[in-house]
């Protein structure tokens, strides 16, 4: 063979063969179609995930009151579930909140309003609970420790003692009720809060308040659970002048329990303002 057809033939052997190039151009395009169809279907993927976050972050929200005393956290989801266009993304979410839960009458402080998984928001306040009922105009309202008049209107219920006797229209909900006299029945119904015949004391009636009504009678009366039973108390708690003072009274009051199994020592009427570790009768 001459060199010249050498050189051919080494030539031709070292390029590739037309059915050889049509085989990696087929498995090229084949690649880059995989390729270009895994990449559209992560960013499809992505965009309904994204499309699905979005969304979820667009929910309404879900509150959980921590906390909240039994019937009190319903009432105050509700009042939040009537606000309108709320959203978990929303970046005001916890500032409307607080702003809305500071002006319920129920809610003393609010600790903190935070944002959880979505949608939830965790709530956290300190709230008030009745102290007493206050009897008014045939209906009875809520007060708590501080005075502050809470929401509603009531029936008598016992588990709370009733103040009797307070003076002017109750305030409304959420404001302090300023009367005196309110002040002193607070002050009574703390006092009695761990006494042993506590049960047997139906309320305080504060008609006459410093001698409001009549000067010469007894400023403050307990009602007990005996009809038209009564135990004749005298001033408030730190008034006393030529009286008992509030520890001799309920100290009276713990004797006649312990002896006779009654406060008002099984009579409808006793009157613990003035002779020192005794009662009287009334005449």
């Amino acid at each position: 063979m001459s060199k010249r057809a050498e050189r051919k033939a080494r030539k031709s052997a070292a390029q590739p063969s037309r059915a050889g190039r049509v085989w990696w151009w087929r498995s090229a395009l084949i690649a880059v179609g995989l390729a270009l169809t895994a990449g559209l279907m992560l960013g499809a993927r992505r965009l309904e995930e994204q499309v699905h976050s979005e969304i979820a972050l667009r929910q309404r929200p879900q509150f959980h009151l921590s906390g909240a005393p039994p019937g009190l956290d319903e009432r105050i989801s509700d009042q939040l579930n009537a606000m309108d266009e709320l959203i978990w993304i929303d970046p005001q979410l916890c500032r409307r909140i607080c702003d809305v839960l500071a002006g319920n009458a129920w809610v003393k402080r609010v600790r903190s309003v935070r944002k959880t998984s979505v949608p939830n928001v965790e709530i956290s306040c300190d709230y008030r609970t009745p102290a007493a009922m206050v009897e008014g105009r045939g209906d009875f309202y809520l007060v708590d420790a501080d005075r502050v008049r809470l929401p509603g209107h009531y029936g008598h219920h016992p588990s709370l003692l009733v103040i009797r006797g307070v003076a002017g229209s109750p305030p409304a909900a959420g404001e302090v009720w300023t009367a005196p006299e309110l002040t002193a029945g607070l002050a009574m119904i703390k006092s009695l809060e761990a006494e042993p015949y506590r049960k047997q004391i139906m309320g305080v009636v504060l008609r006459n308040y410093r001698g409001r009504e009549d000067r010469r009678a007894p400023q403050i009366e307990l009602m007990t659970d005996r009809p038209d039973g009564r135990i004749i108390w005298g001033s408030a708690p730190g008034e006393e002048v030529e009286e008992n003072s509030a520890a001799q009274k309920l100290s009276i009051l713990r004797a006649n329990f312990a002896s006779k199994g009654r406060a008002d020592a099984g009579l409808r009427a006793i009157d613990i303002s003035t002779l020192p570790g005794r009662y009287t009768t009334p005449g």
